[in-house]
């Protein structure tokens, strides 16, 4: 049994590809459950929720059941390592898009290098309204003048 713990409060699973990344996590984590798995198969994720709540103790599980019904996960942490470049950065949007779909998750929390590069080039749109919105002032007097 991989989820032996009360869900009353909420839960996690831990999954990762790599067995001795789990075998590494279950002993310094030890009330936290982890499984083999790949984040890229969202039936899987699914199925591990689902067994989840399965076993826990009924009232438990009930009042978790509709908390997940309703709300899905939490919080969904993403390790994206080795992806990186342009191909990269669509298979981690990608990815995104899939954890959204399928765990409709209130917030996602990703570590990867190209999200991080293409997050550090963006510029807020309200910067570039008022630095447009500031030209056309200026194109305006210029051309009272």
């Amino acid at each position: 049994n991989h989820f032996d713990f009360d869900l009353s409060n909420g839960g996690c699973i831990g999954v990762d590809v790599g067995p001795q990344i789990i075998q590494s996590a279950k002993k310094k984590y030890p009330h936290v459950p982890f499984v083999v798995g790949d984040a890229w198969k969202m039936s899987d994720l699914i199925q591990m929720k689902d067994e989840m709540l399965r076993d826990q103790p009924a009232t438990t599980a009930a009042t978790a059941a509709k908390t997940y019904k309703r709300y899905g996960y939490d919080v969904v942490y993403v390790d994206v390592g080795g992806l990186s470049g342009s191909e990269g950065l669509l298979e981690a949007l990608s990815l995104l898009g899939s954890i959204t779909n399928s765990l409709s998750p209130r917030c996602i929390v990703i570590k990867s290098l190209c999200i991080r590069r293409l997050a550090s080039s963006l510029v807020p749109f309200s910067q570039l309204w008022k630095e447009r919105r500031k030209k056309e002032k200026e194109m305006e007097k210029e051309k009272k003048q």
